[in-house]
């Protein structure tokens, strides 16, 4: 208890001093219990609370917060609650008035997964593109992970018509960085022939790093380079992979 008791000290003693800057040291106060070890089976149960009461401190001095703090809240209930719990601080968020950001999408799309749902990342997929958040890596490496753990391709193709759907402008992107990460040589050139190969004039520097990733072999890769450079398409972006 000491340790919490000399985090509740200071959080008053840096109020005195700071003032509403102060919200950096919540912020790492609250990340900290996340991360913090106790002694089980209470452990889950202290980090929440004790998170909680941060939070309810920052509210009782009228703390101007910011999505950021929510961000780190949610993380703490995806952690060591559950989905009542998220769902609690995403009410609280939305009645700051404060948007959903990338890292509050991944955190959700990322609880999605460990839960085993097939069809609710699919859904906060679609909800991040909706928003005009673009998917970032966290948020394919999640997907990606989702693909090994059910059936791959079926996976793929439901991811790939959730990005297809959408109205957003960068769908082509999001397809090529989902097939980087995944690593799929054959999705990877299919989607080079359906642009007309790698000498075409659709084919992106982005495009080309992707499929160099997804092919994973050393002879695919320096054919690929190749073409690219064939193609003027060898610039710095292909050269970095």
């Amino acid at each position: 208890a000491r340790p919490w008791d000399e985090t509740l000290s200071l959080l008053d003693e840096g109020y005195r001093i700071l003032g509403d800057d102060i919200l950096s040291l919540a912020h790492t106060a609250i990340t900290n219990l996340n991360y913090g070890k106790f002694r089980e089976p209470t452990f889950h149960t202290i980090s929440l609370e004790r998170s909680r009461h941060v939070f309810r401190w920052l509210e009782d001095r009228n703390i101007a917060m910011s999505a950021q703090t929510f961000d780190i809240m949610l993380a703490v209930a995806a952690r060591h609650g559950n989905e009542y719990d998220m769902n609690e601080v995403l009410e609280s968020m939305s009645s700051h008035n404060f948007e959903q950001t990338i890292f509050t999408l991944n955190t959700r799309l990322n609880n999605a997964c460990k839960q085993g749902d097939i069809n609710r990342p699919l859904e906060i997929l679609q909800e991040m593109i909706s928003s005009n958040i673009s998917p970032d890596d966290a948020s394919f490496n999640v997907l990606a992970r989702m693909c090994s753990q059910s059936n791959g391709n079926e996976m793929q193709k439901k991811i790939i018509a959730t990005i297809e759907e959408s109205t957003s402008e960068n769908k082509g992107l999001l397809k090529e960085a989902l097939f980087a990460r995944l690593g799929n040589h054959e999705f990877a050139e299919k989607l080079l022939s359906t642009r007309g190969g790698i000498s075409s004039g659709d084919v992106t520097p982005y495009m080309v790093v992707s499929v160099m990733m997804a092919c994973r072999d050393t002879s695919a890769v320096v054919a690929l380079l190749e073409k690219a450079i064939g193609a003027n398409k060898a610039d710095a972006a292909v050269l970095s992979a």
